[in-house]
């Protein structure tokens, strides 16, 4: 995880493709001329406060639409992962209410398939290489609070037309 050197710009938004896009980047002196199009992994950091009402209650954070897969870490402690589109981290146990944290996230842009067959002015394919249009934090990032107690965490519907059923699996936490 870098300790220094960092830029910013706004979340949500994909990363910016040059220092004029329309998303401001403001980076580091010392990046020089990286080459930002060519960018295949960022890193993510910001100080959270948690909540004093929020003692002894189950804390998460949600990523709306990671683009393409986030590690999660808190206090520079891996916590989870959030692959595409989108998921959740509990981060209860390394939290602690009325405290300020640092939550950082490294995010990696991987294309569903490294090699593509591209179609693009011929109806003969070539291939390409994949890659990922819209990389990073781009949906919005929620610090969520519940109640500790048991709950349903995932629900997988299976619905069979020739079986005339529907099949219903969960999961207890």
């Amino acid at each position: 995880m870098p300790r220094d050197n960092w830029g910013y710009f706004k979340v949500p938004g994909p990363w910016p493709t040059s220092e004029n896009g329309p998303q401001k980047l403001h980076s580091h002196r010392s990046w020089g001329s990286v080459n930002l199009r060519r960018l295949t992994s960022a890193w993510y950091q910001r100080e959270i406060t948690i909540p004093e009402a929020w003692e002894g209650r189950r804390i998460t954070i949600y990523a709306k639409y990671v683009n393409s897969h986030a590690t999660v870490y808190l206090d520079g402690t891996m916590v989870g992962t959030i692959a595409y589109p989108d998921g959740e981290v509990d981060i209860t146990r390394g939290c602690e209410a009325g405290r300020t944290h640092v939550l950082s996230m490294r995010v990696l842009a991987l294309p569903l398939k490294s090699v593509i067959m591209s179609y693009s002015q011929t109806n003969e394919g070539k291939l390409r290489t994949g890659n990922v249009s819209r990389r990073g934090l781009t949906g919005d990032i929620h610090l969520i609070s519940t109640p500790a107690e048991e709950r349903i965490d995932e629900v997988k519907i299976d619905p069979s037309v020739r079986k005339w059923q529907v099949t219903f699996d969960t999961a207890m936490r």
